[in-house]
């Protein structure tokens, strides 16, 4: 499953250097954070990059069930 939709524009319509290929994000840890945000550390299926991104609780508890069972939790 894709999570690019997740991630600042430039991060999700990215590509991967060697494969010339849309990223493809999965999860990997998600920490709660102060002021209602969650943090939540990406890593690209095909090239191992990694990003993080912020998003608030709101757009979590959309996601919470899909991200929680694809992170390495």
């Amino acid at each position: 499953m894709k999570f690019n939709h997740l991630l600042p524009r430039h991060l999700a319509e990215g590509t991967c250097k060697n494969l010339s290929k849309v990223h493809r994000w999965k999860p990997v840890r998600i920490n709660a954070m102060q002021g209602n945000y969650m943090s939540i550390s990406f890593i690209c299926k095909r090239c191992k990059e990694r990003a993080g991104n912020f998003i608030t609780v709101e757009q979590y508890q959309l996601h919470a069930e899909k991200l929680e069972r694809e992170s390495e939790i």
